[in-house]
């Protein structure tokens, strides 16, 4: 497989990677954002930013399904059968690359990659923060529950069962 791929995708596959950088960039800030409404219990932020977030990943999506579609079309040159494409890295396709542009898509790859990289991180982050405040409200809930006379015991999950006072009328027999 000595063929070169194109020029014209090949800036298009960069340019792609580029937007797409930009995007994951914007997703961090967005993250960070949101992480800090969480800190100050902003609920009205954290739903504008959640909004925000999902319109980001909305777009992601679309951008990923064009770079799937371009990597085809990058692909059958190259010997390839439709859709094979979509398995190419960017280390398979730069070797096709000629000197300048193959630099130019491993640079562009590797910016995107960072910006992944801090994306699941501030995700994690985001994950565990919430976790962290969902834990605290059910020991606040528990706490102002209404005690009875009874054993105090626990949950399994570590709470203080509720117990109802309601009994049901067995009519059928």
């Amino acid at each position: 497989m000595s063929a070169r791929i194109d020029s014209p995708r090949l800036k298009d596959l960069i340019r792609l990677l580029a937007e797409l950088r930009g995007l994951y960039a914007e997703l961090f800030a967005v993250l960070g954002e949101k992480l800090a409404a969480m800190r100050g219990a902003d609920f009205e932020r954290m739903h504008a930013l959640t909004q925000r977030e999902a319109a980001l990943t909305q777009r992601l999506s679309e951008r990923d399904g064009f770079r799937r579609q371009l990597l085809d079309a990058i692909a059958r040159p190259l010997g390839m059968t439709s859709r094979a494409g979509r398995s190419l890295t960017i280390a398979q396709v730069a070797a096709h690359a000629t000197g300048r542009q193959r630099a130019e898509l491993l640079a562009a790859a590797d910016e995107l990659r960072r910006s992944v990289f801090e994306v699941a991180q501030a995700n994690r982050v985001a994950g565990a923060v919430s976790r962290s405040m969902l834990h605290h409200l059910q020991w606040v809930f528990a706490s102002v529950q209404p005690r009875t006379e009874e054993a105090f015991v626990y949950s399994n999950g570590g709470a203080v069962p509720v117990r109802h006072d309601v009994q049901i009328l067995d009519a059928v027999g």
